[in-house]
């Protein structure tokens, strides 16, 4: 396994490794925090997959880098081949609009409950990608609800692993 550093807070939990099949989603939000775990993941010779749901399959393409595969929702928010990519995935990374979160989190969560009957742990991470006001968790605008005890997305995200987190 191998960390990536975020933008604040701890590094991704990515299992880097050729070969490796990393599946991103960006839920009605620019995918621009998995960019760079994308980029990453392609300079180890990883199969990547951006999927744009909703607003996010209007984001500009410069800025993914050519041996990602990108799949753009339907307006209906649905996406070709949902269930074939959710299972080909070895680990899935997920950003959505903050507005959205609790709903756009548990929907994938629940698509993956769906396809495996189980969600591993460290399988999928929500990015919580929002202010970081004080970037040290001492105002706790950041704190994300688990179900153990709760999280500073500055501190220790800003990706969750979305078995420990309260989605509903």
């Amino acid at each position: 396994m191998i960390s990536l550093l975020g933008p604040v807070g701890s590094p991704l939990p990515w299992v880097r490794g050729a070969g490796k099949r990393l599946l991103l989603i960006a839920h009605q939000a620019a995918p621009t925090p998995l960019l760079f775990l994308a980029q990453r993941a392609v300079e180890v010779a990883a199969e990547v997959v951006l999927v744009l749901l909703g607003p996010a399959s209007e984001y500009p393409f410069t800025g993914v880098p050519p041996a990602v595969e990108v799949l753009q929702s339907e307006p209906d928010g649905t996406w070709n081949d949902a269930t074939n990519v959710l299972s080909w995935a070895d680990q899935l990374f997920v950003v959505a609009d903050e507005a959205l979160w609790p709903e756009a989190f548990s929907q994938v969560y629940h698509q993956i409950q769906q396809q495996r009957s189980t969600v591993p742990v460290n399988f999928v991470f929500g990015v919580f990608d929002l202010p970081f006001p004080c970037g040290t968790g001492a105002c706790l605008a950041c704190m994300v609800r688990c179900k153990t005890t709760n999280r500073l997305a500055c501190k220790e995200g800003p990706a969750l692993d979305l078995t420990e987190v309260l989605l509903a």
